[in-house]
């Protein structure tokens, strides 16, 4: 009986401990708040990686994406506002070439200034596989591809001294430079 019991505490304990450490898990590796995750949030992420680094560069994209998180979590404005600030793929007047950015949605039609000669259809895939890979991330499924960074751009964007540039993990070139502030 005594040994049942025993056995019963050290299977309960260890459940316990299972369910406890998944839970934490969970909400560790999330990058946002999951209130924040809202269809507005992850559209203008989108709009703004496939307008910072191309529609096919995923690993990019998220170390894009860890950087809007690592930004709003230091200064506690909200992730999608974050986005909208800083990205300047987003501007509110595009220059004529890059208006198709703003034109991007969840409904998969040819956004509205799409150059000519390039065919939608070839890009829609990568679009789709962008906007699903988002929600991957928002759910914590994707490692941050450049820990510590808290600001990307390209070379022109070069902070001052108080930064110190941060390798990507991916073996893939990526079009823009992480950084990540000495003090942070």
């Amino acid at each position: 009986m005594f040994k049942k019991i025993w056995l019963v505490m050290i299977l309960f304990f260890a459940f316990s401990l299972l369910c406890f450490t998944a839970l934490a898990n969970d909400s560790v590796d999330k990058p946002i708040p999951q209130a924040q995750w809202t269809q507005e949030a992850k559209l203008v992420t989108a709009q703004s990686c496939a307008g910072e680094a191309g529609f096919a560069a995923l690993d990019e994209c998220f170390g894009i994406a860890w950087v809007y998180a690592t930004r709003s979590a230091q200064t506690g404005v909200s992730y999608k506002t974050i986005v909208k600030q800083y990205s300047r793929a987003l501007k509110k007047k595009p220059t004529p070439e890059r208006e198709w950015i703003l034109g991007l949605n969840f409904d998969g039609k040819r956004p509205k200034g799409w150059p000519a000669h390039l065919k939608w259809s070839k890009h829609k895939p990568h679009w789709e596989a962008l906007l699903d890979g988002l929600d991957l991330w928002a759910a914590g499924k994707i490692q941050n591809p450049v820990p510590g960074a808290n600001h990307f751009g390209g070379k022109m964007d070069e902070p001052g001294v108080t930064w110190k540039r941060v390798k990507p993990r991916s073996i893939v070139v990526f079009r823009n430079r992480f950084w990540s502030s000495k003090s942070s």
